[in-house]
């Protein structure tokens, strides 16, 4: 077997005594198995590349010619650095390192993708140090340990440190008695001493060594955030396992919260779940009582239950769905499919097909087992049968139908119209009530493109409409309280007199009108401001406690739906992110609540959704042993997503 060779890179100076130390230290570690580390030759014919960086090595041409000539041929594969002095940070907006870092040479700065994997040496670089120094011992069998291809345990297993430290103190007992005459006793207080000194060195290794390698994954975290969500939160909770670091603290936050300018409440989130699998954005969502669907831009129908994490069940529509709901039983899915309406099991499984008027741009429930599908027209349907179909006699010429909403009980369906019209109709599509909203664009809503329809209905005697400056008013920054919000950004109004029943107001600083909102027939509700201008996102609740701290509100967010139970919100915008959120409805006992460490990584493993591939955990973890982030979801062993992500 060829001995492997190490490059041994450092400038003179201060660094001089410890490189020595490097250089006999890493074959004595080896052992049998052998090592070779030189200092002059070609870096790049070398299978490794040791740096000692330093504010000395960064300044020497010598040093930046050997990086120069290893990396311009073998790249930074098999590149080990040991930072001796000065600063060697990672810039997590640039994606290198930070060329301000005093210890960086210049030839590094761009050379990494991720955070390089580094040792602080901490101690004093130019006293003479020996494999005795546990400190130093320790990151020789970091740096020795991959070159033979052996765990680094294996370098200094337990009984040999336990045997040195032995041999160590009893010459050093041995010529203190002999020097000094000290009687037994007083040498074995002298022994504990030092050994007990020499666990607190390799402890204090250890520690530094975990926040290390804490802060690398916390930094990597910052890095993949912006281009996968789910593997930056993966990322920051294994910073947290390594080291409670203050960065890993930020991470695991910042991972569990897609835009930092959001405004939330102050309360805590129950539970927080991502919705993965999608090929591209989110074109529609519904929530029944066990289950949530979702279809994206590509027709591709997708079913979750609300119950537990797991992978969705992808619905066969031939990838041309466009629109979606549950029925009011919560074991039928409907889909519109071109100009017909398909309905499902909760399974995927097909049920029945009906053709529907020509030009349904929305659906929803009506019944308990029937569908409401209309735009240009409308058609009631159920059981495979359809039961109405034509226009309300009221509705405007011209006007098409953006939003419908059938009762449970199959006695009503109300409708919001593209002129502001609010319709209510029975199963025979007879006109219940009808009356026209508009919005005066006056004040502060001069400027604002404010949607003049109906965000959500009960399907029977509730609607929730965006402020219209008439019966709802938007209260303007200029005239309020520095710091508060007082203004609704949404309002609860009868079907039947169009009189307002509640004001609905933001939780945020002069948030903008609502454009998304759910309504139960038990009259909770909520609103949602996706914000806009220097408003931050702003929720409004009503009827329940909703614990919105810590939601990770999708980018571009513009859909909400409630569960029909009330026990899930779903949150999706026009990117592929969704996530559904516990409501906190049914609260659990005290007794049940977990422990504050675990539950934050438990939700935060909610919100990823998955593990690491093997090939990621490859690149980012490097030598740890594989294994599952989150116990919740299957660890994937699959190759040729591992061979896809080292690529």
């Amino acid at each position: 077997m060829t001995t492997p060779t190490i490059y041994l890179c450092a400038a003179d100076g201060p660094d001089a005594s410890l490189a020595d130390a490097f250089e006999s230290a890493l074959p004595r570690a080896a052992g049998r198995r052998r090592v070779r580390v030189v200092r002059a030759g070609d870096p790049a014919a070398r299978d490794w590349f040791l740096l000692l960086a330093s504010p000395e090595a960064a300044a020497s041409e010598a040093v930046e010619r050997a990086i120069v000539a290893r990396t311009t041929a073998v790249g930074v594969a098999r590149f080990q650095v040991v930072v001796t002095a000065g600063t060697w940070d990672w810039d997590v907006s640039r994606g290198s390192l930070d060329a301000a870092s005093t210890a960086v040479p210049r030839a590094l700065v761009t050379a990494f993708r991720t955070p390089p994997r580094h040792l602080d040496y901490g101690a004093d670089r130019t006293r003479h140090v020996s494999l005795r120094n546990a400190v130093f011992a320790e990151q020789v069998a970091e740096i020795v340990a991959p070159a033979i291809g052996v765990a680094k345990d294996q370098i200094f297993g337990e009984e040999v440190r336990a045997r040195r430290r032995t041999r160590w103190l009893t010459r050093a007992t041995a010529s203190l008695l002999a020097v000094l005459g000290l009687a037994a006793g007083a040498g074995a207080v002298l022994a504990t001493a030092a050994a007990a000194e020499a666990e607190r060195e390799r402890d204090r290794a250890v520690l530094e060594r975990a926040a290390s390698e804490s802060r690398r994954l916390a930094a990597l975290a910052d890095q993949v955030r912006s281009e996968d969500g789910a593997l930056a939160t993966l990322l920051a909770i294994e910073a947290g396992r390594a080291a409670e670091t203050e960065q890993a603290a930020a991470a695991l936050a910042a991972a569990q919260v897609a835009d930092s300018s959001v405004v939330r409440t102050e309360r805590a989130t129950a539970e927080t779940r991502r919705l993965l699998g999608h090929d591209s954005g989110v074109a529609d969502i519904d929530a029944g009582l066990a289950h949530v669907a979702t279809v994206d831009w590509r027709g591709v129908v997708r079913i979750w239950p609300l119950a537990e994490a797991g992978s969705p069940v992808e619905v066969d529509t031939e990838g041309a769905a466009y629109a979606i709901a549950w029925a009011h039983d919560g074991e039928t899915l409907g889909a519109l499919v071109g100009g017909e309406l398909r309905t499902f099991d909760a399974t995927g499984m097909p049920l029945d097909t009906v053709a529907v008027e020509p030009g349904a741009l929305t659906l929803a429930s009506w019944g308990p087992t029937g569908f409401v599908a209309a735009g240009q027209s409308v058609t009631l349907a159920s059981d495979g049968e359809v039961s109405a179909s034509g226009l309300p006699e009221r509705m405007l010429p011209g006007d098409t139908i953006l939003f419908a909403q059938g009762s449970a009980d199959g006695a009503s369906v109300v409708f919001g119209t593209g002129q502001s019209q609010v319709v209510a109709v029975d199963g025979s599509l007879e006109v219940l009530s009808s009356w026209k909203y508009e919005v005066s664009r006056t004040g502060y809503l001069a400027t604002m493109e404010v949607p003049i329809t109906v965000l959500a209905s009960d399907g029977a005697t509730r609607v929730i409409l965006p402020p219209d400056n008439v019966r709802v008013v938007m209260s303007h920054p200029a005239t309020s309280a520095a710091g508060e919000s007082t203004g609704p950004i949404a309002a609860v109004v009868d079907v039947q007199t169009g009189q307002v029943v509640e004001e609905l107001v933001g939780d945020g600083y002069f948030p903008l009108p609502a454009g998304a909102a759910g309504l139960l027939p038990d009259g909770k509700a909520v609103a949602l401001s996706t914000g806009g201008l220097e408003a931050g996102a702003s929720l409004a609740v009503s009827g329940f406690d909703l614990d919105l701290a810590s939601v990770p509100f999708p980018e571009s967010m513009r859909m909400l739906e409630l569960s029909d139970d009330g026990t899930w919100l779903v949150l999706a915008g026009g990117d592929d992110e969704a996530y559904m959120v516990s409501t906190g409805v049914v609260p659990a006992s005290v007794d049940e609540q977990p422990d504050a460490a675990v539950a934050g990584a438990d939700q935060a493993c909610g919100v990823a959704g998955r593990n690491m591939t093997e090939g990621e955990w490859r690149l980012y973890m490097l030598d740890e042993p594989y294994r599952a982030t989150c116990d919740a979801y299957a660890a994937p062993h699959i190759e040729a997503d591992a061979e896809a992500a080292q690529t």
